[in-house]
């Protein structure tokens, strides 16, 4: 009797060593955390180091220098860069997101930025989304905005770069508000040109009935611009209303980490 009781404490010890070397040789997996809301940065201008010392609109020029910089720390901290279809996706519920997601746009559609930017993104792999103003695109091939042919050449060459709407014409200073009409027949002429599904409204500006035109013409999202808008993307937000973080040509590395690595990240 006293052996059976000695062989039965050997097996359970036995076991219970088996135990605990699977759980030392196989940790249970950490499951990774979903995103509870999404940065969405704003660039505008991006020229060289010469340029940027003597360029105009400080704020809304950065160097290629400072922007490889920013690409490579999002890199290092293992952002995923996503595109506008993603955000819309994971907004509505219908996909999960990596917690460290980012969504990198640009707005007016510079060709000279465009060209820039390029290379840093595939040296980061990288994606990111060009907000162009329609109209503009068709101004040639000596213009400041990039051209019809270039970004047919560019959604065949470099998928890792997006097209979508900075609306066809309606990007003017002098704020004005317009009828459901021509808001309808704008966001038309973006779907027949180039399919564009998603815009950022100029300057911020954007009015109830720019939405429903915009909502009943194709367009599924659209995001603001601006100090009183600035934030992070989240689910609550509405889809015609998401919020953005203006990267400033003015902000130092530090700055540009801290905004990103904000508490309830």
């Amino acid at each position: 009797m006293k052996q059976g009781y000695l062989k039965r404490v050997c097996a359970m010890a036995l076991t219970a060593c088996l135990m605990l070397m699977a759980t030392v040789a196989f940790p249970a997996p950490v499951r990774a955390e979903n995103a509870r809301n999404v940065p969405v940065l704003t660039y505008h201008k991006v020229v060289s180091k010469k340029r940027k010392k003597k360029h105009p609109e400080a704020r809304m020029t950065l160097s290629v220098g400072q922007f490889a910089r920013q690409m490579r720390w999002l890199r290092e901290k293992h952002y995923t860069a996503i595109t506008c279809d993603e955000l819309y996706r994971w907004h509505e519920g219908e996909l999960t997101l990596p917690k460290r997601s980012v969504l990198i746009t640009f707005d007016d559609g510079y060709a000279s930025t465009i060209e820039r930017i390029i290379p840093v993104l595939e040296k980061y792999d990288l994606k990111a989304t060009v907000f162009v103003i329609g109209a503009t695109t068709y101004y040639g091939e000596h213009s400041k905005y990039i051209s019809t042919r270039r970004i047919r050449e560019l959604r065949k060459s470099c998928p890792r770069l997006e097209f979508q709407s900075h609306t066809w014409n309606l990007h003017k200073k002098k704020r004005k508000a317009r009828s459901y009409a021509r808001y309808a027949a704008d966001a038309k002429k973006q779907m027949d040109a180039y399919g564009f599904e998603y815009v950022a409204y100029p300057f911020g500006f954007v009015t109830r009935k720019m939405v429903r035109a915009y909502r009943d013409n194709g367009i599924r999202m659209g995001f603001l611009f601006g100090d009183m808008f600035s934030g992070f993307a989240t689910r609550n937000q509405s889809r015609y209303a998401i919020r953005r973080l203006e990267v400033p040509g003015t902000m130092t590395m530090d700055e540009f980490k801290k905004m990103l690595e904000s508490p309830g990240r």
